[in-house]
């Protein structure tokens, strides 16, 4: 009971912020040595951030002259008003108070709610420091040693420390020769320094301790990382040289137990610019302070090319016979442990085309790692030199793991964006390269769960975006990284910080997925440090001198304050908008009402990939226009848009105008948004909405199809439309009907013929003894969009379609070859959840063009006493023809063995981006007519979370309704909204 009450306040301190003032849209702003009514957190720039996942807390370390706030701490606890806490020791010696923080970080443990801080000073740059997160211990290490020195010996006084990283245990510090210079000349490398605790419990932090890190080397020293090791060039060939490496980029991955150091290196013959590094522990497992090192990918799995122009292999590369130099780069390294069980090496850079610099900077590869741990996570001796190192790309997984080795030529994942077009699609994040130019790159990154999120601070103009956007993997039926989507949609609101000019640039961010708020750090200044948060919608007089504009959540509530039941988001990757439309668009439904919003427009008028400027005043005509339909249409609880245009190739791919409509599906049945004469529209007419085809358009009814319309879906082949009815003479029946596209509504929905039905409940062979389909999903597609598969959800399991040619080829039943997915007989699935379809521009053949994931909820009896109030979400991974489909993880609830994790609150919509999860679900002692909006992570054990049901979001917006029917980002506009019984909220 005392736990439960603890969560609850907990959740209420989380998102009870209605009382703080308000910044621009939702977002607040965190005081930290500047209070009041200032735009500004602190009065010197935030040069340096960390996100403790298990606690909840961001750490945040300042330019010089910071005072006691050159340390600063908020968690997501915070009371209100959010302020840091100061954490820099005024009694410390050396003290850290008025020295620049180059570099921040963590060290701990997965799971960990004590960790340590890990530092590294302007002032201090021979040393690096550890505190208790409290600031009330600090050990300094003292001055460290470089790589170099004789057998035995210490190395020389290092001239600074240029990258930091740090285990549980450990502490590594990229340091510099003595003699100056930048990283990779000789004797630079890594220096260990041992985290020293006493015996207490908890134990203490009593000191630091530099190690001797090479291995048969009893002198403190470094381990050498310079021009000369073998793990940097393939064996034979001369040295190359590590350039321009200040910072070096360092990343200890706890998991795997692996330290991955990462630099810009150039030559004329072999480089490899990522180095695996691995602890070597006692029988104690404590510190000894030895680090090895591995080759990321060994020698003959390098793919000799004659040029430079030829490398693609991303990290790696060798140029035989010799030629021009030419160059790697990493700028910003993560590692990705995927759900279905992979992990890969997540990095920004690549290779410099033609030997040239900065031409990879707005890449990121996602690169497979071999996991060889076993059930306790141990390796075992023999395997240690290959753990960690890149995988070969096409190996089967075993145990959901790559455990094969990279080892001859075609291993390796290609970049698929250097000439000749590969088909390593799964390798490029995004399916694109950043919507920035080549030249530069993110101010952050951030991995978390199966997404990568990344921040740009520069100035957003027709070739470079600004803000934050994430990308998200989509996976095989094996658990493989298969695409993923596309840069597309903004995190974090395009207006938030008061003290930056619109639209806002982002230096530093970070996610937290227990609760979906988004920290960030503005990049004009450094000084503003903002979180996201529930509003109803607020007028945006704070980030405009017009202070009668009018934010979209609260234009819709205007309208919707009985309720808004559905939405539909089109981005910047609709199919047909590529070439004809520069506007995207959001539609919302309500009760006989739909709202159409012009989000947001691209700025060079017609390319998806181009950054988006987003619209903030929906008061204008142009941006937001209601309709209205037939009288007793009913609440509109599904919306479609046709996405018809035949795609052109040629690159970047455009599409051809083709008849376009809008769908709307009510319980009494499916209406369409056409033009007055019926005919559909042109998606290059797709202009503002005070003007045709909006202005003037009409809502038909589809007289063809009877009943109560559950779902509506389509990527631009048949309309799928999923009805139930029932009558004096027929009983419950769902039908899933399949239509093709035509010029008119009268030739698409004929008056007096019934449409394809392609599922039918009660009707065999498949599904004669089904009484109910639920939902539906668009699983898998072939090259190009042109064939697809569908998922039905049923009161007797989940099936898919198998139709070779594509399920919209299917003129009946039979033909769409339906079958159940293994281990779902008998199970009720009531919803399947999916990604948005879209169509990348980028590549004209591109492997995978829309989703091979979705989501299915189904109903569970969690204590096998036949009362069935339970739910569990599960992921379905296909590919990109007709099967298999198959449900990797095996729990998506959580990765945790608890069983309080086998089930879930009853849950009617779930919604994530990869990282964060929502979920509306209804707990044991609300009415039933009251659901909630719950939020947790996937990973758990990471996050540190005990039990999911007590993770429920409550504050004094969201109490404000007792019903939520859906969860959605919406386009670039960075709102993550959810619609609820009295309109809209938005995450601002």
């Amino acid at each position: 009971m005392k736990e439960t009450i603890f969560y609850r306040l907990l959740a209420i301190v989380l998102f009870g912020v209605a009382t703080q003032t308000r910044q621009l849209t939702g977002t607040l702003i965190v005081h930290g040595s500047i209070t009041g009514s200032s735009p500004f957190s602190f009065t010197v720039p935030v040069t340096a951030k960390v996100f403790d996942r298990a606690t909840g807390t961001l750490y945040v370390g300042l330019d010089a002259n910071g005072g006691e706030f050159a340390l600063s701490k908020i968690n997501r606890c915070a009371s209100i008003p959010l302020k840091f806490s100061a954490i820099a020791l005024t009694t410390a010696t050396p003290p850290l108070t008025d020295s620049k923080i180059n570099f921040l970080t963590l060290a701990t443990k997965e799971g960990n709610p004590s960790p340590l801080l890990a530092v590294a000073s302007a002032s201090f740059i021979q040393q690096v420091f550890a505190l208790t997160t409290d600031g009330e211990t600090q050990q300094t290490s003292g001055t460290l040693n470089d790589a170099g020195g004789t057998v035995n010996s210490d190395g020389a006084d290092t001239a600074g420390v240029v990258g930091l990283a740090a285990s549980y245990n450990e502490i590594f510090a990229a340091v510099l020769p003595a003699g100056g210079g930048t990283f990779g000349d000789l004797d630079s490398g890594i220096a260990v320094v041992c985290i020293n605790r006493d015996k207490s419990c908890p134990p203490k932090l009593v000191g630091l301790t530099q190690t001797a890190a090479q291995a048969g080397d009893m002198g403190i020293k470094a381990k050498r990382l310079d021009s000369t090791i073998d793990e940097i060039k393939i064996t034979g060939d001369s040295d190359p040289t590590i350039i321009g490496s200040n910072p070096v980029v360092l990343y200890w991955d706890d998991p795997l137990q692996r330290l991955y150091t990462g630099f810009t290196i150039t030559t004329i013959e072999s480089a490899k610019a990522v180095v695996v590094g691995r602890v070597i522990t006692n029988a104690m497992q404590t510190c000894t302070g030895t680090l090895e090192f591995s080759t990321i990918a060994a020698d003959g799995a390098i793919t000799p090319e004659p040029i430079p122009a030829d490398l693609r292999e991303i990290i790696v590369g060798d140029v035989s016979p010799v030629s021009t130099a030419f160059t790697l780069q990493v700028n910003q390294m993560k590692v990705m442990h995927a759900s279905t069980g992979p992990s890969y090496l997540i990095i920004n850079g690549g290779n410099q085309i033609n030997g040239m610099e900065n031409t990879s900077m707005n890449k990121i590869f996602a690169l497979p790692l071999v996991d060889l741990r076993d059930n306790d996570g141990e390796v075992a001796p023999a395997d240690e030199a290959i753990h960690g190192t890149l995988a070969k790309k096409d190996a089967p997984l075993t145990n959901f793991k790559f455990t094969i080795p990279a080892a001859t030529p075609g291993d390796l994942p290609q970049d698929p964006t250097i000439a000749p077009a590969g088909t390593d699609y799964f390798a490029l994040v995004g399916d694109s390269p950043l919507p920035i130019d080549p030249t530069n790159q993110p101010s952050d990154m951030v991995v978390v769960g199966d997404t990568v999120y990344v921040s740009f601070n520069i100035p957003q103009d027709n070739t470079n975006e600004t803000g934050i956007i994430y990308s998200q993997a989509l996976f095989d039926e094996t658990g493989k990284i298969i695409g993923w989507t596309p840069w597309a949609k903004r995190a974090f609101p395009f207006i938030a910080f008061a003290s930056c000019m619109n639209p806002c640039r982002v230096k530093f961010f970070d996610v937290d997925a227990v609760t979906g708020n988004i920290w960030a750090v503005a990049g004009d200044t450094g000084r503003t440090v903002a979180v996201n948060t529930w509003d109803q919608g607020s007028n945006c007089s704070a980030c405009t001198a017009n202070t009668d504009q009018v934010s979209l959540v609260k234009r819709l509530n205007k309208y919707f304050c009985c309720g808004c039941y559905s939405v539909l988001d089109l981005d910047a990757f609709t199919r047909g908008f590529s070439g004809a439309t520069a506007d995207r668009y959001a539609l919302f439904g309500s009760n006989n009402k739909i709202a159409f919003t012009r989000i947001s427009t691209s700025r060079d008028g017609t390319a998806s990939l181009a950054p988006q400027t987003v619209y903030t005043d929906f008061s204008e005509p142009e941006n937001f226009f209601l309709s209205t339909l037939p009288e007793h249409a009913g609440c509109v609880t599904s919306l479609e848009y046709s996405r018809q245009g035949t795609p052109v190739a040629t690159l970047p791919v455009t599409f051809t105008d083709q008849p376009n409509y809008f769908f709307a599906g009510t319980q009494t049945g499916l209406y369409v948004f056409a033009q007055p004469n019926g005919s559909g529209f042109p998606q290059s007419s797709l202009t503002t909405l005070d003007l045709p085809p909006f202005s003037n358009g009409v809502w038909f009814k589809a007289e063809n199809i009877v009943g109560s319309i559950t779902s509506v879906k389509t990527i631009g082949n048949n309309l799928y439309v999923l009805a139930s009815n029932s009558s004096k003479t027929e009983p419950l029946k769902s039908r899933l009907y399949s239509i093709p596209f035509a010029a008119t509504v009268n030739s698409m929905f004929p008056v007096g013929t019934t449409p394809t039905i392609i599922a039918e409940t009660n009707v065999g062979p498949s599904f004669a003894s089904t009484a109910y389909f639920s939902a539906i999903q668009i699983i898998s597609t072939s090259d190009q969009n042109d064939t697809e598969q569908v998922i039905l959800a049923t009161n007797n399991g989940l099936f898919g379609s198998h139709t070779v040619s594509g399920v919209q080829t299917a003129a009946d039943q039979l033909a769409a070859a339906w079958s159940i997915i293994s281990t779902t007989d008998g199970v009720f699935y009531t919803k399947i959840a999916g990604i948005d379809p879209f169509f990348n521009p980028t590549f004209a053949a591109s492997a995978i063009q829309n989703p091979t994931t979705s989501w299915p909820t189904s109903i569970e009896d969690q204590r096998f006493l036949k009362t069935f109030d339970r739910s569990a979400i599960h992921q379905l991974n296909g590919t990109q023809d007709a099967g298999p489909f198959n449900f990797v993880p095996a729990n998506f609830n959580a990765l945790s063995d608890n069983p309080i994790f086998r089930t879930l609150l009853p849950t009617n919509h779930f919604w994530t981006d990869g990282a964060r999860r929502f979920f509306i679900g209804r707990r044991p002692q609300d009415p039933a007519s009251v659901n909630r909006l719950i939020s947790f992570p996937y990973n758990v054990r990471e996050w540190n979370i005990i039990n999911p049901d007590q993770f429920t979001l409550l504050d004094d917006t969201l109490n404000t309704v007792s019903a939520f029917y859906w969860v959605k980002q919406i386009g670039a506009s960075g709102i993550l909204m959810t619609g609820t019984n009295h309109g809209v909220l938005g995450l601002e």
